[in-house]
């Protein structure tokens, strides 16, 4: 995959499904969140596609990979790409996803 790839990805996990998941008793307060303060779109989640930790399964074998490639420098420049698209919120959930994958500390 190169970097556009990538970046199209990720930002396609965010939109659709998030890069984590909430308990079903904030559920609807996640979706208010994610339409009136960041204009995204409400999302239904696939428990599924999300790990233990509740980070989205995808998102992190992809920093995992990032990470193998080209260290905290690429996994820098893909989450700043993914923040200049979509926005810093989903750049924050990103972070947050990314904790612990090599040197990433969120």
């Amino acid at each position: 995959m190169n970097k556009q790839e990538i970046i199209k990805e990720l930002c396609e996990i965010y939109m659709t499904q998030g890069f984590r998941t909430v308990w079903n008793d904030v559920d609807d307060e996640y979706n208010w969140e994610r339409q009136n303060i960041g204009g995204y779109p409400v999302v239904k989640q696939n428990p599924e596609n999300f790990d233990q930790e509740r980070y989205h399964k995808r998102a992190r074998e992809i920093g995992e990979m990032l990470n193998q490639e080209g260290g905290l420098s690429l996994m820098q420049e893909i989450a700043y790409s993914v923040q200049n698209t979509i926005g810093s919120k989903p750049a924050n959930e990103l972070s947050r996803c990314w904790n612990r994958i090599g040197p990433w500390v969120d």
